[in-house]
């Protein structure tokens, strides 16, 4: 029925469904909470990449590598930090309106934060999560080959009932077994929130960190997750 299953729907979960829907895979959607609620419909600050013209990767890179106070591996941090101007292409041809420079229209409004040389944290006010998950929603309407479905968790039932062909992922994931790559990649939107116990939200409670500690049995850790998203080495 479905080439592909996602599980979560922050912006990773969102934008992995419609990235796999515009090269014409079919898509199902699974949230345990209903949309947009979730980490990252309450992000604020914004999105730090390269765009103003003094601005250079290398800056960038060794702004992050000396944030990271060594725990940031080189590789990832130098992929990620030039893929940045791509990705905000792609989420503005979606739909999210950044806010403008006020002199400039054409530009964008960058603000300067914390451990950064550069003015480049791109913004929707200060509601930059939410605009991100109002533009990745309506861009889902736009595909007739993702299906969305809410209040639902991977051992629902429904998932045995009407989706026979994910009765292997689903016992995977059940059994923590076998789903490595899909584990790392649930909700990585929402890891901040779920770290911290004092989440206020109902649905942040961080069953995919869970999981995926559980699925590591070669004795690959899962720590540090503050600088996951960048890259962690093994934190002793």
């Amino acid at each position: 029925m479905y080439d592909i299953l996602v599980l979560g729907a922050g912006i990773s979960g969102l934008s992995a469904a419609i990235h796999a829907a515009e090269k014409g895979l079919s898509v199902v959607i699974l949230t345990k909470g209903a949309k947009p609620d979730g980490s990252s419909n309450y992000a604020q600050g914004g999105i730090a990449t390269v765009t103003e013209k003094t601005d250079k990767f290398k800056f960038h890179i060794d702004d992050t590598l000396e944030a990271g106070a060594g725990l940031c591996k080189k590789e990832p941090v130098n992929i990620l930090t030039k893929s940045g101007p791509d990705t905000i292409r792609q989420l503005v041809k979606w739909g999210v309106q950044f806010t403008p420079n006020p002199t400039d229209k054409t530009q964008f409004d960058l603000h300067l934060e914390g451990g950064h040389s550069h003015h480049r944290i791109l913004h929707a006010a200060d509601l930059t999560g939410k605009e991100i998950m109002r533009a990745l929603l309506a861009e889902l309407h736009n595909h007739k080959n993702i299906h969305y479905i809410e209040n639902c968790y991977i051992d629902d039932p429904r998932l045995w009932e009407g989706f026979r062909r994910f009765a292997a992922v689903a016992c995977a994931v059940r059994n923590f077994t076998g789903m490595r790559v899909a584990l790392r990649a649930l909700n990585r939107e929402g890891e901040s929130g779920e770290t911290l116990v004092i989440s206020r939200k109902a649905v942040v409670t961080g069953e995919h960190l869970v999981d995926a500690t559980a699925s590591f049995q070669d004795g690959e850790p899962v720590v540090n997750f503050k600088f996951d998203s960048i890259g962690s080495k093994k934190f002793e």
